[in-house]
């Protein structure tokens, strides 16, 4: 429920190609344009929770990655995985989140570029650049958008070519060696056509620094056909690095006025070092206590903590590599009248990636975790929209399908191979993903009651088939390599899995379907106010935990459900002397149903941990969003926003291998990527300077976020905790210096150079240890505009 304005500013659809950091670049709240509805709508009209920015305050908050979007946004926080750093970042929304980033396992809050979703988050974190707005959907999208999601929608809307020439450069620096550079070019093609191309590439070294405590080689581990080998990887690395670029190809043809077609193509590639763990805690009693009372166990641990705040250890280089992701999408719309437009929407998309995380964050072979992933997806969406003076509506269907391979690696301690240079367990993945649905909505006037009432009614009905062959091997290529599979799935009568004890491999199949909805009630009381009551429906369908290990845990995990309440109001007043003042609130409430959590699971005899997903709990979450700006004159503006996430469980069931009994944990269980509290407060004061520039301007932004778990347990974590914190950034600007197209600012992240983690990783029961991740130091640099 959330409601709405991002407090920052944002443009409409006709000035969406305005370039950034311009004096006049800076709209009203209810000249947002957004799209939450699949039609272009003022932000303040629309009785749907959206935080949206245009261009302008794309670059002044400084959002350059995915990773920013906690920063400006209520109820959302974007996380980096434990075994995937920011090339697999984690998004919650409203207490949603997908706890696990196997193909088998659908998201919670859906990633759009453009029209286009990104289903799975390999290469998204390279896709903020040459933006025309940004909007996050808050509550259970189960009705207009293609893939049915429990938490809500982030949409990256790139700049579309105009008909005017155009072009812009920037080029920045930065310490820690940060080098980077985005334009673009945007070229008329004749009457009806145009071309944009834009790109941005960017390299700066890490801060955290990694090594051995001998100073000897940190082998770069690689996989092939499913086998481990080493190459050198040198003595330092420095983690938390960048070092990637993309680049979009953008063709809109007009061909005849009521024909539109518009072309986009993305080419992402990255390669960076790893995360950066650092072990913080050996946790005694564990059922590894005896192998952590070693000395060499034990002088491990001791030389961590010794550890300056920025310095880690590992025994291997870890990585993560996206070679290449890239997409194309074509939007197509003809209107067959001023009431009616056939639109349509197709899409395909592939991604390769790899990576290796030393997650214990020691130089012992403890835990550490690879995965090598192929996938591609393709969508096909079309709609019929249609309006009149009373009536709005919109019907279509979608159809999604994902092919994926994929095969990752764990080390887990393992007596027989501590720190043995071998491979304990492989997973193997092939998974087809299908999604048909159909869907509708329409909002009907009802002035006929009172003045500005409408109600809008919507459904969807989902078919999601979801296939994986999948198993595991350990020791593979060694002595003594056997199936995780045992005999209970090997032997079973009449080979119901489907087992080929060649592969070592189970193919499993099933289909799950559901009706969603969307049911809002909203009143425009005046022209400053909406009210609105909504009450929405989302699932997110079932699949296959690929870890699995047992026939018990070859049974499907169910779809989760959510079914939410919201309440909300949007406010905005412009002054006589140009000011306005926007204030946005909501209270919402979910009902969140066979959760769908990744649970760890220690094998009882080999102690090695792996992890399942089941529909584990029931619970509620509830909540407050309000959102404000204030702009008293045209060099003075105030925004702001605070949120409370409040979730419970009702119930978390989990299975006691020891007991062979199932416990209701709801009372100690942790709800994993929930900050309790979020808040941010900007304040920016501007100046027309003269000759020296048409605008002078300074901006301070601080942003809190309480503390939160990275990971499910069912458990009270003592050490699985990522403490809250607050930084505050500034920047400097001057606009068009000298009446030239030029603007230059100067910006500082973290001014106050405040060391926090951003993740924590722990399993104290399974094998007693807890690692960390810190956050970025103060981070400044330069950067220089030039417009044509």
């Amino acid at each position: 429920m959330l409601l709405g304005c991002s407090v920052l500013a944002g443009v409409p659809a006709a000035a969406m190609a305005q370039q950034p950091g311009a004096a006049d670049a800076r709209p009203a709240n209810d000249d947002i344009v957004v799209t939450a509805r699949r039609r272009e709508e003022r932000l303040q009209d629309v009785p749907v929770a959206v935080t949206a920015l245009g261009a302008a305050a794309i670059e002044r908050q400084g959002v350059v990655s995915v990773q920013d979007i906690r920063r400006i946004a209520p109820s959302t926080n974007v996380s980096q995985s434990a075994g995937g750093g920011r090339q697999i970042p984690l998004f919650t929304i409203r207490g949603q989140r997908q706890g696990d980033t196997l193909a088998s396992v659908d998201p919670s809050v859906g990633i759009y570029i453009g029209d286009q979703l990104f289903k799975r988050t390999f290469g998204v974190d390279q896709v903020a650049f040459d933006l025309a707005s940004v909007e996050v959907l808050k509550g259970a999208q189960g009705t207009l958008f293609g893939l049915n999601v429990t938490g809500g929608n982030i949409i990256f809307r790139p700049a579309l070519p105009t008909d005017d020439f155009g072009a812009s450069v920037m080029v920045g620096i930065g310490n820690f060696d940060d080098r980077k550079i985005e334009g673009y070019v945007n070229i008329p093609l004749g009457e009806g056509a145009a071309l944009r191309v834009a790109g941005r590439y960017e390299k700066r070294d890490g801060y955290i620094r990694v090594t051995r405590r001998d100073g000897a080689d940190m082998p770069r581990p690689e996989f092939k056909d499913g086998q481990q080998t080493y190459s050198p990887g040198g003595r330092r690395e420095d983690a938390q690095d960048l070092d990637g670029g993309a680049f979009r190809i953008s063709l809109k043809l007009n061909p005849t006025d009521n024909l539109e077609s518009v072309f986009s193509g993305n080419y992402m590639r990255s390669g960076t070092n790893g995360s950066g763990f650092r072990m913080t805690e050996f946790v005694s009693p564990s059922t590894l206590t005896a192998l952590q009372t070693l000395p060499v166990v034990q002088a491990a641990y001791d030389d961590s903590q010794a550890l300056g705040f920025y310095e880690a250890r590992s025994n291997v280089r870890s990585y993560a590599k996206t070679s290449p992701a890239w997409n194309i999408t074509n939007t197509t719309s003809y209107h067959i009248s001023d009431a009616v437009t056939l639109k349509n929407i197709i899409g395909y998309r592939r991604y390769k990636t790899k990576n290796f995380e030393n997650i214990d964050g020691s130089d012992l072979r403890y835990m550490e975790y690879g995965t090598n992933q192929n996938g591609r997806e393709f969508s096909e969406e079309f709609q019929i929209v249609g309006t009149t003076d009373e009536l709005d509506w919109i019907v279509g269907a979608y159809y999604m399908q994902e092919k994926v391979r994929a095969f990752s690696n764990s080390i887990s301690l393992l007596a027989p191979s501590f720190d043995a240079f071998q491979t304990p367990y492989n997973v193997f993945e092939n998974v087809k993903n299908r999604t048909k649905s159909v869907f509708g909505s329409a909002t009907q006037k009802l002035d006929n009651i009172t003045g500005g009432l409408s109600l809008t009614l919507g459904g969807r009905y989902t078919w999601d088939t979801r296939q994986a062959e999948y198993g595991t091997i350990y020791l593979i290529g060694q002595p003594g390599q056997y199936c995780g599979f045992g005999a209970d799935v090997a032997a079973a009568p009449g080979n119901p899995y489907d087992f080929d004890p060649a592969t070592c491999l189970v193919n499993r199949k099933k289909t799950f379907s559901k009706f969603t909805y969307t049911a809002t009630l909203d009143w425009k009381v005046s022209q400053d106010l909406l009210v609105y009551f909504s009450n929405r429906k989302g699932y997110r369908a079932g699949g296959w935990g690929t870890r699995a290990q047992s026939a018990a845990q070859l049974v499907p995990f169910n779809p989760d459900t959510v079914v939410d309440f919201e309440l909300g109001a949007k406010y905005n007043h412009r002054f006589g002397n140009g000011g306005s003042v926007t204030v946005n609130a909501a209270l919402y409430r979910s009902n969140y149903s066979d959760i769908q959590r990744l649970v760890p699971y220690q094998d009882p005899v080999t102690k090695l941990v792996f992890t399942n997903v089941v529909n584990a709990a029931n619970a509620r979450i509830q909540g407050f969003e309000l959102e404000t700006t204030l702009r008293p004159n045209r060099f003075i503006e105030l925004s702001g926003f605070l949120s409370h996430t409040d979730p419970k469980y009702k119930r978390f069931d989990i299975f006691d291998s020891a007991t062979g009994t199932t416990q209701n944990v709801a009372a100690v269980a942790d709800f994993s990527g929930v900050s309790r509290w979020q808040y941010g407060l900007t304040g920016r004061l501007s100046s027309e300077l003269g000759s020296i520039a048409e605008e002078g301007a300074v901006q301070l932004t601080w942003y809190h976020q309480s503390k939160f778990n990275i990971q499910d347990r069912p458990y009270r974590s003592l050490y699985g905790v990522t403490p809250g914190y607050g930084l505050l950034n500034g920047r400097v600007e001057l606009n068009k210096i000298s009446g030239q197209n030029i603007n230059a600012a100067f910006f500082v992240n973290n001014l106050l150079d405040r060391k926090y983690e951003v993740a924590n990783y722990s399993l104290e029961r399974e094998i007693g240890f807890s690692s960390r991740l810190v956050g970025a130091p103060r981070m400044y640099g330069l950067e220089v505009r030039f417009t044509y």
